[in-house]
């Protein structure tokens, strides 16, 4: 009797384990977006779903072997702190040296919103596309990079 209910007991453990992995992500999400943390998307299901939540909200697409992207990230997570402008700071970083399956849902969110080039800025109001800013000046700083979010905004 005790070997039938050991496969059954495993399949309601994994089970379990599953929902609660899947809760605990979905929380990170919502405790990340009304805390002023900086926000790490993975997949196109987490943009969209973030997009959709929030009135306005702005990505930067960058890359871990993009020099440029990195003095950006600083800048980009102080307006993230600071929840400047009433506006969701969201980092989607492409890493090559990730995971497989990271890499290849990277590229897919990458190339879904068109970004070729690393750093791109995209912003979103009311969930639709309302800006888009290729590269950024040399001279960057927090006010810089404030200045490039609210002009996309303006955009739409």
């Amino acid at each position: 009797m005790k070997q039938k209910l050991r496969p059954l007991t495993l399949a309601l453990i994994i089970v379990a384990v599953v929902i609660t992995l899947a809760v605990v992500k979905f929380m990170n999400i919502l405790s990340s977006t009304g805390e002023n943390k900086i926000v790490r998307v993975k997949s196109i299901t987490e943009l969209k779903e973030i997009v959709r939540s929030h009135e306005k909200v702005v990505v930067l697409f960058e890359s871990t072997t993009c020099p440029i992207c990195s003095a950006v990230r600083k800048y980009w997570i102080e307006l993230s702190k600071e929840g400047r402008g009433g506006i969701l700071y969201v980092l989607a970083t492409f890493n090559p040296n990730a995971p497989r399956d990271e890499v290849i849902n990277m590229t897919k969110l990458f190339q879904s919103y068109g970004v070729y080039t690393v750093p791109t800025i995209i912003a979103f109001k009311n969930g639709r596309l309302v800006g888009v800013q290729v590269g950024v000046p040399a001279a960057i700083d927090t006010d810089v990079l404030y200045d490039i979010v609210t002009k996309l905004f303006e955009e739409s």
